[in-house]
């Protein structure tokens, strides 16, 4: 009989239809077997265990071999009561459920009355042995009395044996540093294949995790570095788990303020021994966070019943990213002044580019400008006001100018992060949460140049979540869930308020932009050889959407406890890129350098020269094709953890992961190549191929054949490649324990 309804759970969990997606779980369970004197199962004992913090049992009997499964508990204290007729009553207190583990107790009941009980004081120390999975637990008291520079609790994974954290800068593991702060491997896995979940949901974005909660509020962390459950997959690398507190009977408050400044610490070991200064970076981090029971008076008690968390973290910091050395003109150059040049050789030697002529041999010369100075007349006036963007030299720099100028502008940061959690017990069967956070990060960086060069860089993310538990029986278990995440980061040219016209672009330039996009109207890149570039940064926008949907069966039968569970993720991403503003023009030394100068370019002088006559030697005009690509999971697992004896566990799990192929929105991808199509082409080169043989091949042989194929398109699918419907994972693993617990 058992046999059959396993083969019937294990058919049930692989087909069920794909608008569900199997959950990570994050379950948190009390276990054990309720025994007499003479070691003999108790059937029908009732289980009972209270959280202390907040007075919510969760109570089930014992089945035919004297088991019981307390799941889905929420981390935190406990104590456990066992009763049954005819025995005394077992008590036992300060038990720490902490996240993602299943805490075996194994009861023996002493034979007595029911009014009587049994105290227990102290044991064995608690293990998680109904498990074949290894990881590690940091507790709140961790998360909160360990170091913690910059508010990122992730990076703590790092304390986990087999953990790695590689960060790509060392100071960007920031809460919104979602790429450097996400950097972790373990156990011979690569870093961007690690799985970030809150409270069991999913809580990546791209290879990195999209959300950071403040500290206060983070109740553990679970760090999973080898996993032989079923019920885990999607990433091949290390699975971080963070839960976070929930409310009490108890108010319960907490306020921070942090301060990083480089007037209260040392310099660095190697700066100082080189004789650099100090770091300034500077930062402030403050926050509070409040929780506990929704009490409304005269209109609503939520104790032992609704519950509460809210809480708050902004952060400021001032970060000196230093852009190395680089060539600005002086105030002479930008007038077209290049005398001082001449004094280091005639390399530097700038040429007329309107006195070009015909010279002997069919080539053509140019004249050298007197005294290296081009005549005001000369001077295109945008050239000009370009050029009088640059700002002014502030390193003396080398003979020519090289290295004159470093960044004087330092970047900063203003962040914010709000999240807030709701609790509630609607039935001894039925109890949910609900969780919304919001997050936004503000990053100026790198302005310079009149602000012809720096960025603006927005990134946010606004994630919610809904998770119902509901106990059909004693037995089976029934846990409901669905979660969002929405990931934005995006760069902005901070060029607000240019007026292209009025710098002396001409209105058929300007309107040709307009007719693209307006918000291109920005100042071009402005690449000069020799000196640094105006306009840098690209303006793109890049959302990601992920939504998870889940349901998870728990079901005991006898020393079984099999656990299934279906879902659906859907993962959306649109990608909006502008490309460098209104182009790119570049100013090289082609117009004004002599053609017969063997030695080559000058390094300096020669580019802005030719700035400043208004002669670009290239320009482009890209336009970035933008994308809207989603992909979906469909997978199952079930899992049966057998407890052959109270030393032995035996787990046998097997999950299904299908992958559904990248598809674009509006089908505005390329598929692929097909080799024998007829190209659209093909008649006209025809014709004129046969106009102008040659010899080799005759014109009946001349054939234009291949081309591009589109999703959608000519009987084409929309995916761009196949399903691959081979992922099937087997899991197994044993569980001992050398002493009974």
């Amino acid at each position: 009989m058992y046999a059959r309804r396993l083969r019937y759970l294990i058919y049930g969990a692989l087909f069920l239809a794909p608008g569900l997606l199997p959950a990570q779980q994050a379950p948190s369970a009390i276990l054990g077997r309720v025994t007499d004197p003479s070691g003999s199962a108790i059937v029908g004992a009732n289980a009972v265990a209270t959280n202390t913090a907040t007075g919510v049992h969760t109570a089930a009997p014992t089945n035919a071999t004297g088991d019981f499964l307390l799941p889905f508990l929420i981390p935190g204290p406990y104590s456990l009561s066992v009763d049954a007729p005819g025995f005394k009553k077992s008590l036992r207190s300060q038990i720490q459920v902490r996240v993602d583990e299943r805490i075996t107790i194994d009861v023996s009941l002493e034979l007595g009355q029911a009014s009587e009980s049994v105290q227990v004081t102290a044991d064995t120390p608690l293990l998680d042995t109904s498990t074949t999975s290894m990881g590690q637990v940091l507790s709140s008291k961790a998360v909160l009395d360990l170091p913690l520079l910059t508010g990122n609790v992730i990076p703590m994974a790092a304390l986990s044996p087999g953990v790695l954290f590689m960060p790509t800068f060392p100071k960007d593991v920031r809460p919104f540093d979602t790429g450097s702060g996400s950097a972790i491997a373990g156990d011979g896995t690569r870093v961007g294949t690690a799985q970030f979940l809150l409270d069991g949901a999913m809580n990546n974005a791209n290879t990195g995790f999209a959300y950071s909660p403040p500290p206060g509020i983070v109740q553990e962390v679970k760090v999973q570095t080898a996993s032989f459950d079923a019920g885990y997959g999607y990433m091949s690398g290390v699975t971080v788990n963070m839960s976070l507190k929930s409310g009490t009977n108890a108010l319960h408050g907490q306020t921070y303020y942090f301060n990083q400044n480089p007037v209260f610490y040392a310099n660095r070991f190697f700066l100082n021994r080189v004789g650099s200064p100090k770091v300034a970076y500077k930062s402030h981090r403050w926050g509070g966070n409040v929780s506990g029971p929704i009490v409304i008076p005269k209109l609503y008690d939520g104790r032992n019943k609704t519950f509460f968390m809210y809480g708050y973290e902004g952060i400021w910091t001032f970060d000196p990213v230093s852009i190395g050395y680089e060539a600005v003109p002086t105030a002479a150059q930008r007038a077209g002044d290049f005398s001082s040049l001449l004094a280091l050789g005639t390399r530097y030697q700038i040429y007329d580019p309107y006195s070009i002529a015909p010279a002997a041999g069919g080539l053509y010369s140019r004249l050298p400008l007197a005294n290296n100075r081009i005549p005001a007349s000369q001077i295109n006036p945008l050239g000009a006001r370009i050029a009088g963007l640059f700002d002014n030299p502030n390193l003396p720099g080398n003979a020519d100018g090289v290295n004159n100028y470093t960044n004087g502008r330092n970047s900063h940061d203003t962040f914010y992060n709000h999240i807030v959690k709701v609790d509630h017990i609607l039935t001894e069967k039925q109890r949910f949460f609900v969780r919304a956070d919001v997050t936004r990060n503000r990053r100026v960086q790198d302005q310079r140049h009149n602000d012809a060069v720096g960025h603006l860089q927005y990134r946010y993310n606004r994630g919610a979540a809904i998770d119902h538990i509901y106990t059909v029986s004693p037995e089976l278990f029934v846990n409901t869930r669905y979660s969002y995440t929405r990931y934005i980061d995006g760069f902005f040219p901070d060029q607000v308020g240019w007026d292209l016209a009025g710098l002396g672009f001409s209105s058929t330039f300007v309107n040709q932009i307009k007719a693209i996009d307006p918000r291109l109207v920005r100042l071009p890149r402005i690449d000069t050889t020799g000196y640094s570039s105006l306009s840098v940064q690209n303006q793109n926008w890049n959302p990601v959407d992920a939504h998870d949907f889940a349901v998870n069966l728990t079901k005991v039968h006898g020393t079984h406890t099999i656990r299934g569970g279906v879902g659906y993720r859907i993962y959306k991403r649109n990608s909006t890129d502008l490309g460098t503003s209104s182009g790119t023009l570049t100013f090289g030394t082609n117009w004004t350098r002599g053609p017969f100068d063997t030695s080559g370019s000058s390094p300096i002088g020669q580019g802005l020269a030719s700035l400043l006559y208004g002669l670009p030697s290239s320009g482009s005009f890209p336009i970035n094709a933008n994308y809207a690509e989603q992909a979906k999971i469909f997978s199952t697992y079930v899992q049966d953890d057998w407890k052959v004896s109270r030393n032995l566990t035996f787990s046998v799990g097997l999950r299904y992961e299908l992958p559904s192929p990248m598809t674009e929105r509006f089908d505005r991808s390329v598929e692929g190549f097909d080799f024998g199509a007829a190209s659209p082409i093909q008649a006209a080169a025809k014709a004129a191929y046969a106009a102008n043989p040659i010899p080799q091949v005759s014109p009946d042989q001349f054939r234009v054949m291949g081309g591009l194929t589109f999703p959608n398109v000519n009987g084409e699918p929309r995916t761009l490649w196949a399903y691959n419907k081979k992922n099937f994972m087997p899991r197994v693993g044993v569980a001992y324990s050398l002493t009974p617990l």
